[in-house]
């Protein structure tokens, strides 16, 4: 709503490393569940693997090509 008010174009479809991270996250969490790891073990890798990639995107400028 905030995008709208202030005639942004949203973060999520941007070039950023934003909804793909969450994505990619997601994925190790149902990867992990689906192969019967723990649950605080797939929250954290989970949690671990969407923090790294969009700090990494932020540190190198990784973007998503359209």
């Amino acid at each position: 709503m905030r995008d709208v008010v202030a005639r942004k174009v949203p973060l999520v479809m941007r070039c950023e490393l934003y909804a793909t991270a969450c994505i990619a996250g997601g994925l190790v969490f149902a990867g992990l569940l689906h192969i019967n790891t723990s649950y605080p073990w797939c929250v954290i890798a989970s949690f671990t693997n969407t923090v790294s990639l969009r700090l990494c995107s932020f540190k190198w400028g990784w973007r998503i090509l359209f």
